[in-house]
C-alpha cells in the first residue's frame, strides 16, 4: 500500500470514526478486508461503516472501470452508499442506490448520507 493511499484512506476512516464514536451501534472497520456479501459475492473494501452487521457505506481503492463496475454491482446489492478513491485522478466517486454517479474532486466536499454533518474537502484527503 502506497503512503498516499494510506494517508487520504487512513483520513477518510478517521474522520468516520470521529463522526460516528457517539453510536456504539456504529462500527468503522480498522483496515482493508474481504467482505463476503453472500453465498455467490464478495468484495474488497477500504473502510466499511456497519450497523448490526448491515452495511452502510463502503470505501473501496477504484482499481479502474472495468473492476469499478463489478465491485459497483456487488457493493450496491449490500450497501446503500461506496466510495471508489481514485488515487492516481485525486478524486471520490460516490454511488448512492437509487441516484447517480456524483464524482467529487479539487475544492469539493463529500458527506457521508450516515452521518451529513461530516464532509471531506477532496484536496485536503489527498494532501
Amino acid at each position: 500500500m502506497s503512503n498516499s493511499r494510506r494517508r487520504s484512506i487512513d483520513r477518510i476512516r478517521d474522520g468516520l470514526r470521529t463522526s460516528t464514536a457517539e453510536d456504539p451501534s456504529l462500527t468503522v472497520s480498522a483496515r482493508t478486508l474481504t467482505y463476503y456479501l453472500d453465498d455467490n459475492s464478495a468484495a474488497e473494501a477500504s473502510v466499511v461503516v456497519s450497523r448490526d452487521g448491515a452495511y452502510l457505506l463502503a470505501v473501496v481503492e477504484d482499481l479502474g472501470e472495468q473492476d469499478r463496475a463489478l465491485a459497483a454491482r456487488v457493493w450496491q446489492r449490500a450497501c446503500p452508499e461506496v466510495w471508489f478513491v481514485d488515487l492516481r485522478a485525486q478524486l471520490i466517486r460516490q454511488l448512492r442506490r437509487g441516484e447517480p454517479e456524483r464524482v467529487f474532486a479539487g475544492v469539493d466536499a463529500i458527506s457521508p448520507e450516515l452521518a451529513p454533518g461530516l464532509s471531506f474537502v477532496i484536496a485536503d484527503l489527498f494532501a
